[in-house]
């Protein structure tokens, strides 16, 4: 396959095409792991929290259904990582399910992730992040989310190994204050007399059951899940890897080991530190929480920390996504022009900063985004279901992840309950927006079919 890159042997280290290959590969576990840390600490894990409590018996079904949903994404990790180490190419979703299922497969799946796994994506964790900014800016919150959007756009354009160092210090910085924050709050809380299991009151008043309380563990652990989205993220980029089939299923596993590790101390410091009734429905959890165990200096620096996180998250989507479209053009089933020799796929940031910023602007179309996260929990499925197949079964009895087959099969079921949850959850506020949605396959579709009547060789 032209364009495909071939990582260096060990006797070849000291040449000049090894040098030449480390110069397409610079990203190494480190750089990986921080890329997976900043994809998943978001917004949604100072938010989740309120919201949930608002709708669980207190904060002990809250905790349980952070670790829950952190179970999920170690499972899912460790699938990834099996599937990484037998294909180590960039892609993710797009180049597995085209491999293993069919072409057109993992093109729809690489065409949702274009306009809403990463595009959309952006879009909104931009407009988060000019939605905390606080005080009065001259001008508006779409034009702050734009210039953020640029920012970044830029920073990648000068290369990927800037970018990842750039992404590197402020990661690493995010978590040091994290950390410290945690390690003040977890005495003070109990100092303060916190740590007090208090449920909020009854919604509605209704008395709870069995059957009652599984439907809101399910639909809080579909919200929670949300925010471990982006433990994966070092397979879009593994073509820019080092040692790809052992520092991308190494970085996937230790930055989801460290996030969940932290979600979980952030959010006993959230749910345990303020009276439940205070906090139970509050969109802005964790600086109302703070506020019962930290300083107003300490919280105000929570807030900023929020602010380095979505931003952190925007650039870390910026750096991977161009790599999927690069790789689909590069197999023919989008234009050649997306398809890039080097480590950065500049074309590609540039669409992809195209597509972020008209959604921004067009703000009726984010909202619609819940149910593109439906199709992407689905691709996310269908991708680790891959792991099932004999082409990804490995040699020789070979296992690509461990506990074989249990492993993929938990994280299909689980997926596939979160995912018709949240049709579920979306189809009673908006029937008419999954129609407005599924216009995306019909597009996609038109894409492929166009482009396959283009190419004129056979793909490898």
């Amino acid at each position: 396959m032209t364009g495909k890159l071939r990582e260096p042997a060990p006797g070849d280290v000291g040449s000049s095409a090894a040098a030449t290959e480390l110069a397409d590969r610079p990203l190494t576990t480190l750089s990986l792991a921080c890329l997976v840390a900043a994809n998943m600490i978001g917004v949604g894990v100072f938010t989740t929290s309120g919201f949930a409590l608002a709708s669980l018996p207190g904060p002990t079904a809250v905790m349980a259904v952070w670790a829950g949903a952190g179970a999920i994404a170690l499972i899912g990790a460790i699938c990834y990582g099996g599937l990484a180490r037998q294909v180590t190419e960039s892609g993710g979703e797009y180049l597995f399910l085209a491999r293993g299922v069919h072409p057109l497969v993992g093109f729809m799946a690489g065409w949702i992730s274009l306009v809403a796994g990463f595009s959309g994506a952006i879009g909104l964790s931009a407009v988060g992040f000019a939605k905390h900014l606080e005080g009065s800016l001259p001008v508006g919150d779409s034009t702050v989310a734009v210039a953020l959007i640029i920012c970044f756009t830029a920073i990648n354009l000068i290369g990927l190994r800037p970018a990842a160092s750039v992404q590197n210090v402020l990661v690493l910085g995010k978590l040091v204050l994290l950390v410290l924050f945690v390690l003040y709050a977890l005495p003070a809380m109990f100092r303060t007399g916190g740590g007090v299991e208090s449920a909020p009151p009854q919604p509605l008043g209704e008395p709870w059951t069995t059957a009652r309380l599984w439907g809101a563990v399910a639909s809080n652990l579909m919200w929670v899940s949300f925010s471990f989205a982006g433990y994966n993220a070092a397979i879009y980029i593994a073509g820019a890897a080092r040692n790809c089939r052992a520092s991308v299923p190494r970085a996937m596993l230790l930055g989801t080991l460290v996030v969940t590790a932290l979600y979980l101390l952030l959010n006993a410091v959230f749910v345990f530190g303020a009276p439940a009734e205070a906090i139970a429905g509050e969109p802005k959890v964790a600086i109302e929480a703070s506020r019962y165990v930290a300083p107003a200096w300490m919280v105000e620096g929570l807030r900023m920390v929020i602010l380095v996180s979505l931003a952190t998250s925007v650039l870390a989507m910026i750096q991977t996504g161009p790599h999927v479209y690069a790789q689909m053009a590069r197999d023919g089933h989008l234009p050649r022009w997306l398809d890039s020799a080097g480590a950065t796929p500049r074309r590609g940031v540039v669409l992809q900063a195209g597509i972020a910023c008209a959604l921004v602007l067009n703000t009726g179309f984010l909202e619609l985004l819940e149910y593109l996260a439906f199709l992407l929990s689905i691709s996310s499925a269908a991708t680790i279901g891959c792991l099932l197949l004999p082409r990804f079964r490995g040699r020789a009895g070979n296992r690509p992840v461990p506990l074989w087959p249990w492993l993929p099969l938990v994280f299909v079921a689980v997926t596939a309950m979160i995912a018709v949850q949240t049709l579920l959850y979306r189809w009673q506020a908006d029937p008419g927006g999954l129609l407005r949605v599924l216009l995306v396959l019909p597009v996609g579709l038109a894409v492929y079919w166009w482009m396959s009547r283009r190419r004129t060789e056979p793909i490898s």
